[in-house]
């Protein structure tokens, strides 16, 4: 009945018109109102009370939200898209800064703690998240630049993907880079398997932290040399988990870069099918046939083409990381014609002088890995894999889909020739579907490669025996003790 109140509900339902639950304010209010000509005084001051307790309850906690993506932990996670935009240029790599606007204080170093004095006592993330916000200038013993500055980070950049994508031939050839500190091994798997992640936060022991940084990467040696080598990481199954990796890695390495190879899907997950058949006796294709395994298998590891295969993981990368951090290369231009221009700008993206090294994957390996300089062709002799037509073109109806959503994202952010990308694998998909003949089609994994190392392997599906049926990891393997060198 009263006045006052009266008044204030109004207002409140006129003050939360564009809030999602003003329907449900306005007949609450109604309600509220009827039921209060019922009651008596003193029961009515008590709601007025609580509904005022309640208003200016939200409203607090409203202003605290706010404050917490403005100022907090929720402003320095936007942060971290704008470390690359502040960076700093020293001689050919980028130095990371102190990001605009934030006040952290140092509480781990003293007020003349350099970059690489910082690194050579950390054990842990935190440590080298808060040593790369320390000055780079007057670095004892550091060579880079003027003579005062470290040159790269630490981490410096990661190989992120993807497995069976020529990673391997890239890991061989950065390794003989002078500019470049190699790790301990490849695929170390610290960050995708050693360690838990719960929301933003990691769960990794302080053994793991320790071993990663002074063991893997090479700390000690990294600080020896006055910070002018880069030390990286080559785990290939980083980029794939986009969705449990990519907000917390910008969280705690916002400076690293990230090289992904991506190639073709089909092929891809066929020759990862016939690497953990053959080497390590696991997957589906150990009992199953090619076909089978294609259409049912259902675990990401073992690379089946789905829908998302590459454009659902990029596009947590892409929206937790700067693009100029990023730099995705085609696998088939990788291994292709454009051999030479991809590393160059590989190496022109991390900072590395390019004139140092050669730019072919097969410079400096002595004869080893085959024609395109593929250090790790466990296929390269197999004449071809049979898959019916059926299933074939069923799979690349599906990859088709995700190459079109990855080449879009690629376009937007300037990170490829998007029709390039997209003409490259539609010449797989064709010429793959011209071997068909009678339902039955041989897949091509090497479509550049044109001589077949013996003539005992047949080359084409109307040379097979129509009573083998599926070509089995036993019969590859069969293919491989055949007593010839080249095999």
């Amino acid at each position: 009945k009263s006045p006052s109140f009266g008044t204030f509900a109004t207002n409140c339902g006129r003050w939360s018109a564009g809030w999602p639950g003003a329907t449900l304010w306005s007949s609450g209010r109604a309600a509220a109102i009827k039921k209060m000509g019922n009651a008596s005084p003193a029961k009515a001051a008590r709601f007025r009370a609580l509904l005022r307790t309640a208003f200016y309850g939200a409203l607090i906690a409203w202003l605290l939200i706010l404050t917490y993506e403005t100022y907090g932990d929720g402003a320095s996670r936007r942060m971290v898209r704008s470390w690359g935009s502040t960076d700093v240029q020293l001689g050919t790599a980028e130095v990371v800064r102190h990001p605009p606007g934030e006040t952290r204080q140092r509480i781990r170093f003293g007020s003349n703690t350099t970059f690489l004095d910082g690194i050579k006592t950390c054990e842990s993330f935190k440590c080298v998240k808060e040593a790369h916000l320390l000055p780079r200038e007057g670095t004892p013993g550091a060579r880079g630049g003027n003579g005062t500055n470290a040159r790269f980070n630490f981490p410096h950049f990661l190989i992120a993907g993807y497995s069976k994508s020529a990673t391997t031939s890239l890991y061989k050839h950065l390794n003989m880079h002078p500019q470049v500190l190699s790790p301990v091994k490849k695929e170390p798997g610290y960050l995708s398997e050693h360690c838990k992640y719960i929301g933003r936060k990691i769960k990794c022991s302080p053994e793991f932290q320790q071993d990663y940084l002074v063991h893997l990467l090479k700390r000690d040696e990294f600080v020896k040399r006055g910070g002018e080598v880069a030390p990286y990481e080559a785990t290939p199954r980083i980029l794939d988990m986009g969705p449990e990796l990519a907000e917390i890695l910008a969280e705690i390495m916002p400076w690293v870069k990230l090289v992904g190879v991506l190639r073709e899907p089909i092929s891809r997950a066929i020759s990862k099918y016939h690497m953990f058949a053959t080497k390590f006796g696991l997957g589906c294709y150990v009992n199953e046939t090619l076909p089978f395994c294609l259409r049912n298998d259902r675990d990401r590891w073992y690379g089946y083409p789905r829908k998302s295969y590459y454009s659902d993981p990029l596009w947590y990368w892409l929206d937790s990381f700067p693009t100029n951090q990023l730099k995705i290369i085609q696998y088939e231009d990788l291994v292709g014609d454009r051999q030479a221009e991809e590393l160059h700008g590989l190496k022109e993206f991390l900072g590395l002088d390019p004139t140092l090294t050669g730019d072919s994957l097969s410079w400096g390996l002595d004869g080893d890995g085959d024609d395109s300089g593929n250090a790790n062709c466990r296929h390269c002799d197999s004449p071809g894999w049979p898959i019916d037509e059926f299933t074939y073109r069923q799979m690349v109806d599906k990859v088709r889909m995700d190459t079109d959503q990855l080449v879009r994202l690629l376009d937007k952010h300037g990170l490829a020739d998007g029709a390039r990308w997209r003409q490259n694998w539609e010449k797989i998909w064709e010429e793959n579907l011209a071997t068909c003949k009678e339902g039955a089609c041989m897949i091509q994994l090497r479509r550049w490669r044109e001589i077949r190392r013996s003539s005992r392997i047949p080359t084409d599906v109307g040379e097979l025996d129509p009573d083998c049926g599926e070509v089995t990891p036993n019969q590859i393997l069969q293919w491989k003790q055949t007593p010839s060198d080249d095999e």
